[in-house]
């Protein structure tokens, strides 16, 4: 399996070098993200471990498209009376513009806005609640380049979707800070 992963990747890159000359970017990035609502954080916790995958397409000189999605799950217990087991899955798509610019030969750093549109599925004791909703984000991030085709980054941002309930609005989302891994294709 790793072989033909490895296998793919080499073409993957061969293909792309040859027809888009750098344009796209594909990165995978595992990030903390703090939740901003405080229901989430009394059951799971001050943060999550969110895995996200991105494509970018450079358009313009530094500026680019990008779009992504990002995956969590966590499992918790509800308030203390009941204490019950639940899970919460959550998928956040985004999508938006960016700029990168070079400070230096290999460093440099990038600048991201764009929406936001989150889901949920929570279960507690075989009750199962599912939600979406729309919002912004953004985030800033330092960019090494190890090769004129593969990089890092270290980012910090914000996220955020609200779903608007009879008594109460979630916030889906909120502070995150992460490290990707990417390939220009």
């Amino acid at each position: 399996m790793l072989k033909r992963f490895v296998y793919f990747f080499f073409v993957l890159n061969m293909v792309g070098g040859l027809l888009w000359a750098g344009k796209f970017s594909l990165s995978l990035s595992e990030n903390f993200m703090f939740s901003r609502d405080q229901r989430f954080r009394d059951i799971y916790g001050q943060s999550v471990l969110l895995h996200e995958v991105r494509l970018g397409y450079r358009f313009y000189g530094d500026y680019y498209v990008w779009g992504s999605y990002g995956l969590s799950k966590k499992s918790g217990k509800t308030q203390p009376y009941l204490n019950l087991e639940t899970t919460i899955t959550q998928h956040f798509f985004g999508a938006g513009l960016g700029f990168t610019e070079d400070l230096f030969k290999n460093f440099g750093y990038k600048l991201e806005a764009g929406f936001s549109y989150s889901m949920y599925r929570e279960n507690v004791f075989n009750i199962t609640s599912t939600g979406h909703g729309i919002g912004f984000r953004g985030e800033i991030g330092l960019v090494y380049k190890f090769s004129r085709k593969i990089f890092t980054e270290l980012n910090v941002g914000y996220q955020v979707g609200y779903k608007k309930g009879d008594i109460y609005t979630l916030k889906m989302g909120g502070f995150r800070t992460g490290f990707a891994i990417g390939v220009r294709l």
